[in-house]
C-alpha cells in the first residue's frame, strides 16, 4: 500500500535533513515523499534536492511564500497523488523507523488516526497529553474555545476517501488560528468518521515554538536522530512513553479526586 508523506518546509534546513533521513529509514518502503518548499530558504531547497537525487521516492515542489503555511499546496499534493493514505512530518520532527508500517495497521477500518500525544521539550523531558480521539468528548474538546490541540501534524494518518469527502480540505488558515487545528477540526466535526488514537508513539515530536531553531535545538534534533538506528530504540522508547502516560493518568486522577472532595465539602455547607 503506497503512502503519501507530506513534508512542509520553510527555513529549518539543519533539522530538515534529519527529518528526511528518518523517512528513508522506514521499514515500509512503498511511499512517496513530497517536500513542499513554501518560500523556502536556499539551504532548505539544496537539502531537499539532495534527497530527490538520492532517492526517487522523494519529490520537491518550490513555491513562492504563501499567505500562511502553504496549506493550498498540501491540498494540491493530495489531489495529484494516487496514494490512498496520507501522513505528515514537520521539518523539525522525526519518524521512528516503523512509523508508516505501524500506522497502516492502526488505520484499518478507520478514517483518521493520530499518535498517542507525546512530546519532547527543550530539556529532553518527555511529556504526555491524555487524549483519545475515539472518545466523542475528546473530539469536542478540540473544537471549543480557547484553542487547544493534542493532534500534532507529524504522524497523523488519514485516508484519501475521508479527505475527499470533506467540504473543504487544506486551505489558507484565518489569522490567529493554528494551521493544523483548523484542518483537523474539519475531520473532527464528522460524526460518520471513525477515529483512533494509537497506543504507541512512533514520532519524535519536539516542542519549542516559533523561531527557536538555534544551535541548541539543532543539536537536540541531531542527538535524537542518532538514536533511530539503535537496535533497542523501539522497546526502550515504548517503555518510556508508557511510563509517561501512566504518570499523566495518575496526575489527572489525583486532581479529579481532589476536585470531588472539594465539591463534597461545598455541598455540606
Amino acid at each position: 500500500m503506497k503512502v503519501l508523506v507530506i513534508i512542509p518546509t520553510h527555513s529549518n534546513s539543519e533539522t530538515l535533513e534529519k527529518a528526511l533521513e528518518s523517512i528513508r529509514l522506514q521499514t515500509h518502503a512503498d511511499f512517496e515523499a513530497e517536500i513542499i518548499a513554501d518560500g523556502a530558504s536556499p539551504e532548505c531547497i539544496s537539502t531537499s534536492e539532495k534527497y530527490v537525487q538520492l532517492d526517487n521516492r522523494f519529490s520537491l515542489q518550490i513555491h513562492p511564500k504563501s499567505v500562511r503555511r502553504g496549506e493550498e499546496f498540501r491540498h494540491q499534493t493530495i489531489q495529484n497523488s494516487t496514494s490512498n493514505f496520507i501522513t505528515y512530518l514537520a521539518d523539525d520532527d522525526l519518524f521512528l523507523p516503523d512509523h508508516i508500517e505501524y500506522m497502516l495497521k492502526e488505520i484499518h477500518e478507520h478514517d483518521f488516526v493520530n499518535q498517542r500525544p507525546t512530546f519532547i521539550d527543550r530539556a529532553n523531558g518527555v511529556w504526555a497529553i491524555a487524549a483519545d480521539l475515539s472518545i466523542p468528548s475528546n473530539r469536542q474538546w478540540h473544537q471549543i474555545e480557547p484553542m487547544r490541540n493534542s493532534v500534532s501534524l507529524s504522524g497523523v494518518m488519514h485516508t484519501r476517501a475521508a479527505y475527499e469527502s470533506l467540504a473543504q480540505g487544506w486551505a489558507p488558515t484565518p489569522e490567529n488560528v493554528w494551521t493544523d487545528l483548523y484542518m483537523w477540526k474539519k475531520f473532527l466535526e464528522r460524526d460518520d468518521f471513525k477515529f483512533r488514537t494509537t497506543t504507541r508513539c512512533t514520532v519524535f515530536k519536539f516542542l519549542g515554538g516559533a523561531n527557536t531553531y538555534d544551535s541548541e535545538k539543532i543539536e537536540q534534533n541531531r542527538m535524537w536522530a542518532n538514536l533511530l538506528t539503535q537496535p533497542n530504540l523501539l522497546r526502550e522508547w515504548d517503555d518510556l512513553v508508557n511510563r509517561v502516560h501512566q504518570m499523566e493518568a495518575g496526575r489527572l486522577l489525583a486532581e479529579n479526586c481532589e476536585l470531588q472532595e472539594r465539591l463534597a465539602k461545598l455541598s455540606e455547607q
